[in-house]
């Protein structure tokens, strides 16, 4: 049985608060002081730790998965870990090593961030060096692309999740947004810096009348917090805002574009940047225990938020009077809230277990784990339950919202509707699979979307609630002592467990199983600090504690024997009252007997069957510094002259120290008789004497020198023929009993403190535990192999150390980390499939690069086989027998629901493809197929219902599709569908109109409605103008303009010069707003592009013009994505399909190689219908489906090579022939 380097953790320093991520990995990474520890989120164990830091890890973050995974660009775990050194290490996670390291400076690493904007782009590593620096490394070389250096101090920094060119950084009382961050180069600026002003009073002058203030009331209700842009401070000493500095977290709220959060310990603050200003805040109870973060989810508008009492709540976006709104109507009172509606259940926080951080799972969005002080891990879970009402319940007793949530479906039962609009593909479904339910793999299969204020929601009615689900706990608070088992043999082997005993200063005493990384058993069986722990066997310990002696050096003992199979303790040495502390206790080496040795007081012998006293030395005895039993002990008599010398028996020996009953024969009736034993003990002043053990008889046996070179002996080691023996001034002796030598050797050490043999036949390697470190020596070849340098740190110095096994030292430290190391003592880390883990664990991540790949394309479409199946044969011959067995394995690990409802998928390979990517936690497979399954089934829908090529409202069909299987997620922005789209930037309008303040506001609500053609509604707003603002007369011309514009030919053909001259001096937004007014939208998009505005020009087609028009102007912002400086075709892709233009994704999939994705696709659309029959079209497929059938053939997929060969026709013999050749060959 091998026991390999890895570390077991502990509690956390105060310094890795926040130092935790959880990645599409499904893997949760966290630091522990210097360590780094991977946690897999399903089986809740931990899989690896990272042990290379040599200060407080303060950052970790997992690489990013949103790019195309090949062979070439396999599925790896790449993990980013910074500490307080400032030194950044990237990880081989896997195999337990650095890939490399590098640092900027010697402070810690402030904030970290990969990067993902490019196709190309992987290994990109955006970090923040304290205390301005700003810098992009390459992280798989280590190299600095760029540096940018600030000129305020800077905390932390988050990117706006819709626009890769945002970024914000938090400095000590300001926000400063930097809008021109780029790969290639530092940004040219140091930003827009804003500052947080709180002002009870609207803006004057410039501002709407008061008559328009009175039509919403609700206007003003979060006026006290917004932002003013520049370079200075806020002038008004009532308007400074000192609680920016308070500020906990700046982020992006990642379901919904131009949204951020402030959070600060008893309020948040969500802003629209849109006007920058505060929407909506979300209030602490005075009771209520204070923020620490939150996480804002992507595909639904939820916060999840971390309170200091450990509490995780669910806050959900609620909106209020949000109708539509006809022309001359005025602005309902509209209102946005966070509703709390759920929280998990609050920890009792003290002085050692404190909330140190929150992360939450990306793939579903539903799962969380709360990183503690102390070490625990607790992770949580969103379920969804019937909703009900309860009665008497007020608001004064409970936050939580009595409004119910809406699971997904139109049906009111489980599986109502599933497919009562669409129909499944293919064949009909058997009706027993009909009823299987979708597995619900992310927060969007347990709730749909807020739909504003709609009466009537489709669903279930449900409410969310949080379950724990598992936690992982570690070394207990300040460990005192560590004893390893007794060691493996040839008699123990079938039931031998590697069990490790650590003692606390609390009294708990843990046992670890060394196959696993979490606690075997926890046993609170003393009252006070734990200062000794002996085996017994392997099912049972002996334990003694005492607390610090006080002025009279007498303590309270407490000694028990622990039975692990019971969990009994059974207590020695009962109602002794006061006495001097127990120092240690020696159990023999047949577990016969225990001497226990006490400070200024003789030992006492035991007898271990019975638990009973055999003999306590008189007061006369010397007190013994180091004691040890002889492991050379036979069944037959055992000489007494061991040592080679004539056994002393003059007056001025210890035998007259005996009890007198020494010499009295054993007289108890129905007990064996007692196997002699040896022991030998070095006094305090310096000679070392042997004793002989026999039933109740103790006799010294042989006077051994006094002449050893050893001052004082402070611990003594025995082993077959050898005993090693040391001084506090750090010489070492050895004894060689055999050939009746003895050799002394200087360590160069100070206070020796423990000597430890490794286990097993003929090793003679000790361990020496000494003031500066801890030493291997080769007792063999007489010299030291390696060393471990003590920490000058106290809460990093080494407590106490031992062997596990026969070649890997255990060493514990004060901070709670036991690491066992390899006999260098250079690592406590090894590579993945050395380490025993409890459970299987389903990660595609840890498999070698073509068997992942093989069983990815194995559970996502296998058409060569008759029938699917989730089991891979022989069909991979690129996989040997080992690796096959392992992908097996894996695919029995994918939970039953999921197992059960593949090979029934009611929507083929697009639905099975989503599933997989969710399943491997790969961003870029999961965001592509959520998108494709979408607008696939959308055309479907087209196609039966005969509904002409348009993606508006007017359809009741269109309705009804988009109502059960629901619009894409707000998150996708311009991707949604184009009514959607419309609906909600009009809702965006109505809301910032309804909350304007200032006249700057006032201006960009109406020229926002003439963007999007309320007319009546810009013109109320320039009215508004106050006669002392200097843009007076301008925007009353402007509100005669928007009044009086005709649809002639004449006006338009000289609006259209007039905005072209605008543009053309550089007054682009008024000439947009000219163009979009005469309702020439497409030229207004089309100058926007020419002006590289891009997404300004998709915003405005997609919120206003008809499909076809729209369609052109995205189609030129795919040709803009897929250009050489921008580089991303991936973005571009999802645009297409967006556009339902299936034909050219397939075509740009090949151009970019992912011929798996490509033909994978085909497949869907075939399979959904959408697809011309053309020759075109037939001529693309087979080129995607050779390139696939090649790409095949690189996993040496000969069955699935051929299959796809024979579906491309033409081409299909002369290839068929080439495998032939091949496979003759």
């Amino acid at each position: 049985m091998n026991i390999f380097p890895r570390t077991y953790t502990g509690p956390l320093h105060s310094q890795n608060k926040g130092a935790c991520d959880w990645g599409w990995q499904s893997l949760l990474a966290y630091g522990c002081h210097n360590v780094v520890v991977v946690v897999d989120g399903k089986t809740i164990q931990v899989l690896q730790t990272l042990d290379n830091h040599k200060t407080n890890v303060v950052k970790v973050k997992w690489a990013k998965e949103n790019y195309h995974h090949t062979i070439q660009a396999p599925y790896t775990l790449r993990l980013a870990s910074a500490d307080y050194s400032g030194l950044i290490i990237i990880w081989d996670v896997a195999n337990g090593c650095p890939r490399t390291s590098f640092s900027e400076g010697t402070k810690a690493v402030s904030d970290l961030e990969w990067l993902s904007t490019q196709d190309a782009s992987h290994d990109l590593l955006l970090a923040l060096h304290p205390p301005y620096a700003l810098v992009l490394w390459n992280a798989d070389t280590g190299t600095k692309l760029w540096k940018k250096t600030f000129t305020d101090t800077l905390q932390s920094f988050t990117f706006d999740p819709f626009e890769t060119c945002n970024l914000t950084l938090l400095g000590q009382d300001s926000l400063i947004f930097i809008s021109d961050f780029s790969l290639s180069k530092a940004p040219s600026s140091n930003g827009k810096k804003f500052y947080i002003t709180t002002t009870s009073h609207t803006s004057g002058g410039s501002g709407p009348d008061r008559k328009q203030q009175s039509i919403s009331g609700a206007r003003t209700a979060f006026k006290k917090v917004r932002m003013i842009m520049g370079d200075s401070k806020p002038s008004q000493p009532e308007e400074q805002d000192t609680n920016l500095k308070e500020c906990l977290q700046v982020c992006y709220l990642r379901s919904q574009r131009h949204h951020m959060a402030l959070i600060y310990a008893r309020e948040i603050l969500i802003l629209d940047l849109g006007i920058k200003q505060t929407i909506t805040n979300i209030p602490m109870d005075r009771s209520g225990s204070p923020f620490m973060s939150i996480h804002p989810l992507k595909h639904r508008d939820i916060l999840m938020c971390l309170h200091e009492n450990g509490t995780i709540s669910v806050r959900m976006l609620k909106k209020t009077g949000f109708t539509e709104v006809t022309e001359g109507m005025n602005l309902p009172e509209m209102e946005i809230t966070y509703d709390l509606k759920c929280q998990s259940d609050p920890l009792r926080v003290t002085k050692h277990m404190k909330t140190y951080g929150l992360s939450v799972s990306p793939v579903s969005e539903s799962e969380a784990a709360l990183l503690m002080s102390d070490g625990r891990i607790l992770f949580w879970s969103l379920i969804t339950v019937d909703h009900s009402v309860r009665k008497g319940a007020t608001s004064s007793l409970s936050q939580l919202s009595s409004a119910p949530l809406h699971s997904p479906g139109i049906g009111q039962n489980g599986n109502g509707g599933d497919f009562e609009f669409l129909p499944p593909l293919g064949a009909n479904l058997e009706q027993n699979h009909k009823s299987l339910p979708a597995p619900r793999m992310s927060i969007s299969d347990l709730i749909q979307s807020s739909y504003g204020s709609d009466s009537h929601i489709p669903g279930r009615s449900v409410s969310l609630k949080f379950v724990l689900t598992g936690f992982v706990n570690g070394v207990s608070l300040m460990p005192n002592v560590l004893k390893m088992c007794p060691p493996l043999t040839t008699k123990n082997f079938h039931i031998y467990q590697p069990l490790l005993a650590l003692g606390f200063t609390s009294g708990l005493v843990q046992v670890f199983s060394l196959r696993c990384s979490t606690p075997y058993r926890e046993y609170t069986i003393h009252t006070t600090c734990v200062r000794g722990i002996e085996w017994l066997s392997l099912n049972s310990f002996l334990s003694f504690s005492h607390p610090n002696p006080g002025s009279t050096g007498l303590v309270r003992n407490e000694l028990l024997v622990l039975d692990l199979q019971t969990g009994h303790a059974t207590p020695l040495r009962e109602n002794k009252g006061d006495e001097p502390p127990i120092e240690s206790i020696k159990v023999s080496h047949l577990k016969q007997y225990l001497i226990i040795l006490f400070k200024e007081k003789p030992f006492e012998i035991w007898d271990l069957r019975t638990y009973t006293l055999l003999r306590e030395m008189k007061k006369s005895f010397p007190p013994v510094s180091a004691l040890e039993w002889s492991p050379s002990v036979k069944k037959k008599s055992v000489s007494t002259d061991l040592f080679g010398s004539t056994p002393h028996v003059e007056s001025t020996g210890l035998q007259n120290m005996l009890p007198a009953s020494e010499s009295n024969s054993d007289t108890r009736v129905g007990l064996p008789v007692l196997i002699k034993e040896h022991f030998v003990f070095a006094e305090a002043s310096g000679p070392l004497h042997h004793f002989i053990i026999e039933n109740t008889n103790v006799k010294e046996g042989s006077r051994l020198p006094t002449n050893n070179g050893l001052s004082y002996i402070a611990c003594i080691a025995w082993k077959g023929d050898v005993m090693a023996m040391a001084d506090p001034d750090g010489i070492l002796g050895i004894w060689d009993l055999k050939n009746k030598l003895s050799r002394n050797y200087p360590t160069g050490r100070s206070g020796v403190k423990k000597i430890r043999f490794a286990p097993g036949k003929g090793n003679m390697k000790i361990l020496l535990f000494c003031n500066e470190s801890v030493d291997v020596w080769d007792l063999q070849e007489k010299e030291m192999i390696s060393s471990l340098k003590n920490s000058k740190e106290e809460d990093k110095r080494i407590v106490d150390i031992d062997w596990c096994s026969s070649n890997t030292p255990l060493v514990l430290t004060a901070d709670g980390c036991l690491r066992v190391y390899d006999l260098s003592l250079k690592t406590c880390t090894s590579p993945y499939e050395a380490l025993e883990i409890e459970e299987p664990v389903f990660s595609p991540y840890l498999l070698a690069p073509k068997t992942s790949l093989a069983m990815k394309h194995t559970l996502q479409h296998q058409p060569w086989n008759e029938k699917y199946q989730l089991k891979m044969d022989t069909d991979f011959e690129c996989l040997k027998e080992e690796e096959t067995s392992s992908v097996n394995k894996q695919l029995e690990l994918i939970p039953a629901k999921i197992r059960n409802y593949l090979p029934y998928c009611p929507y083929g390979t697009g639905q099975r493809c989503l599933i997989t990517g969710r399943l491997f936690g790969d961003e870029a497979e999961s965001v592509f197929w959520t998108v494709a399954l979408h607008y696939l089934k959308l055309e479907r829908m087209r196609q039966i219902s005969s509904v002409e090529e348009d993606r508006e409202w007017g359809s009741e069909q269109m309705k009804r599709f988009l109502t059960q299987e629901g619009c894409l997620d707000r998150c996708f922005d311009v991707l949604v569908d184009s009514s959607f789209f419309k609906k909600h930037q009009l809702d965006r309008l109505n809301f910032h109109d309804s909350k304007r303040g200032s006249y700057e506001q006032t201006i960009s609500c109406a020229e926002h409605s003439v963007l999007l053609g309320q007319n009546e509604r810009a013109v109320q707003l320039f009215l508004e103008t106050e006669s002392d603002n200097d843009n007076y007369h301008l925007d009353l011309l402007r509100a005669c303009l928007v009044t009086t514009v005709q649809d002639t030919s004449a006006s338009q053909s000289t609006i259209k010069l007039v905005a072209t001259s605008l543009i053309a001096n550089g007054k682009l937004t008024e000439g947009v707003q000219l163009l979009s007014l005469i309702n020439k939208g497409l030229d207004a998009c089309r100058y926007l592009q020419t002006y590289s505005k891009w997404y300004e020009a998709a915003w405005l087609a997609k919120a206003t013009l008809p499909a076809s028009e729209c369609a052109e102007v995205l189609r030129r912002w795919v040709d803009h994505l897929c250009s050489p400086p921008i580089n991303q075709k991936s973005s571009a892709i999802l645009v297409l399909l967006s556009l339902g233009h299936f034909q050219r994704v397939l075509e740009m999939l090949l151009s970019l190689h992912y011929y798996d994705r490509a033909a994978l696709f085909a497949e869907a659309c075939l399979e959904f219908g959408v697809l011309p029959q053309t020759d075109e079209i037939k001529s693309l497929l087979e080129k995607v489906f050779l390139e696939y059938a090649n790409y095949l053939l690189t996993l040496e997929n000969h069955k699935a090579y051929s299959y796809y060969c024979q579906r491309a026709a033409e081409k299909s013999d002369k290839i068929i022939r080439d495998l032939e050749w091949v496979t003759e060959g």
